[in-house]
């Protein structure tokens, strides 16, 4: 038996939906960026200079630029930010527009403090899922400090050679087209770099004239969701994405490992007023507990629902005294999680409904609270 989501303000959901209709409407913020490893393991891009742009609160790790980071501070990612402020979205139920500068970089980890991999800096982006097409006043890819220790470059595609030396080049916007890159490769005298695929660009693009082949950073023409004020376009099509897209907020609560999902990437979008029934700052469209405040979100078993609401411990459909006899058997027992990995699905973890890292009283309090209930 599936479990049911109880659904409160009915009436109060009814005229915000009826607001924003079947297509959501304008305007937008951009609330996370999430890519799937080709292993299926969820990270988050960092794209926010700080609180004065918009970022969650100080419990949040992202999708807030850590200024002290010494690759942020020396590519000038917060002065540019923030000068320019964050950047307005609009969704006409079929195109994007976004007005102004996107700068997104990943980070090693999804941690803002550890080493940068690669950098997409964009203005003006049009993105329209219907015609899979992009476009873009600027594009720019900024290479970060980390893969030169593994003796390659993102953003060119290049292998480094025996020398690890990037002697290599590539310029934008060429002819003021920002889906038009041209790439170097050896651009010095005996250099020993090789190709090791595509330059990443705006969109995925084949060669034309001084135009490279490019694999694009924003080609996410999927709408997997539309609706309660929040818009999820992903670039594959897969329908449970947003079952688990809170990656990175603290207390960590990495995503469970969904292979079905690699190599996937898509862009989560809020509109100001969406529903928030429990006021923990995630909107009800794709928060897992929606009447129990839990930004963490933390849900150990990966079945949809956080454990702060969810007491039924043997996914029976509901909660009896079989749930409360599992909880019993770990009580005082603890768990934990390998940083910024998923949380292990355990009858230990699932009955920590409180997320403490150990099982108590408190939790057998939950969980009592719930019986009978489905």
């Amino acid at each position: 038996m599936n479990k049911v989501r109880t659904i409160a303000a009915l009436a109060v959901t009814a005229s915000l939906l009826s607001a924003w209709g079947t297509a959501s409407a304008a305007p937008y913020n951009l609330f996370g960026w999430f890519q799937r490893s080709t292993g299926g393991t969820l990270s988050s891009i960092i794209f926010k200079a700080g609180a004065a742009q918009g970022c969650p609160g100080p419990g949040y790790q992202q999708p807030c630029y850590n200024p002290g980071n010494l690759w942020v501070s020396g590519t000038t990612i917060v002065a540019d930010v923030t000068a320019a402020g964050p950047p307005a979205y609009d969704w006409n139920g079929s195109t994007l527009t976004q007005t102004g500068l996107l700068w997104a970089t990943s980070f090693i980890g999804s941690n803002p403090n550890s080493t940068a991999v690669i950098s997409d800096k964009v203005t003006n982006l049009v993105m329209t899922p219907g015609t899979s097409t992009t476009t873009a006043a600027t594009y720019e890819c900024l290479e970060g400090n980390f893969l030169s220790l593994v003796g390659a470059n993102g953003c060119l595609n290049v292998n480094l050679g025996g020398n690890a030396i990037l002697e290599s080049s590539a310029v934008y916007n060429v002819g003021g087209d920002a889906s038009c890159v041209n790439r170097t490769v050896n651009s010095v005298a005996l250099g020993d770099d090789v190709s090791t695929g595509n330059t990443r660009g705006l969109f995925n693009k084949v060669a034309v004239g001084a135009c490279d082949d490019t694999d694009g950073g924003f080609i996410q023409y999927t709408i997997v969701k539309d609706t309660g004020g929040v818009l999820i376009l992903s670039a594959t099509p897969a329908s449970t994405i947003g079952k688990c897209i809170l990656f990175g907020i603290a207390p960590l609560n990495g995503c469970p490992i969904d292979v079905t999902l690699a190599s996937a990437t898509y862009l989560v979008f809020v509109a100001p007023g969406a529903l928030d029934t429990d006021v923990d700052g995630v909107p009800d469209a794709i928060d897992n507990c929606t009447l129990v405040a839990n930004a963490n979100q933390l849900d150990t078993n990966g079945d949809g629902y956080g454990n702060i609401c969810d007491a039924d411990l043997n996914n029976s459909g509901t909660v009896t005294t079989a749930d409360f006899g599992l909880l019993r058997s770990v009580l005082g027992q603890a768990w934990s999680r390998v940083s910024n990995g998923p949380p292990p699905n355990t009858t230990v973890s699932a009955a920590d409904m409180n997320g403490s890292g150990t099982v108590t009283t408190a939790d057998f309090g939950l969980l009592r609270a719930r019986l009978g209930t489905a």
